[in-house]
């Protein structure tokens, strides 16, 4: 089983106007001492890829897999719970692309229009802590075709409990 990603056009909401702005914190923090230590570079698979975790789910070493056409990549950093549907720890995990007609429809009437990758992530209900970085690198000919005047890129996930598809924090 397998959840379903796919990056979509928005309008672009107005910007809020700033009501009050109150008093600023403070800051710091001085640096430490020791030998600065270059985390190792994170294991790279295509498609699918083995997680190291330990006992608890754990993520011993960062992990990095893409999907098949070089746009769709899953980042799972060292640290991260990662723990299938049934609370155990997670072993691997993928992402494909899935064919826009195979993709779950976009209900007629939508602000949102897609936007043209779509991604199958699996497996489906696993759990990451704290969220793991879906990734599109969109190459520079498609970027320049999308039609983004007034529009923004966001990523939805399809919740088929509810046959919607929600909102992802997304980045551009």
């Amino acid at each position: 089983h397998f959840s379903t990603f796919a990056l979509f056009t928005v309008p672009i909401a107005p910007e809020p106007k700033p009501t009050q702005s109150s008093g600023g914190g403070g800051g710091g923090g001085g640096g430490g001492g020791g030998p600065s230590v270059s985390p190792e570079p994170p294991i790279s698979y295509e498609e699918k890829g083995s997680l190291m975790t330990d006992s608890n789910g754990i993520m011993a070493r960062s992990v990095v897999i893409s999907a098949t056409d070089g746009v769709g990549s899953l980042f799972v950093p060292s640290g991260v719970k990662a723990l299938d549907a049934n609370g155990n720890p997670l072993s691997e995990i993928s992402i494909r692309p899935l064919a826009s007609d195979k993709m779950p429809a976009v209900p007629a009437g939508a602000v949102f229009m897609f936007a043209g990758y779509v991604y199958e992530a699996g497996p489906e209900g696993a759990t990451f802590d704290p969220a793991i970085t879906l990734t599109f690198d969109i190459p520079e000919d498609v970027w320049n075709t999308l039609d983004l005047n007034g529009r923004q890129l966001v990523v939805k996930w399809y919740n088929k409990q509810t046959g919607q598809w929600e909102d992802v924090p997304t980045t551009v």
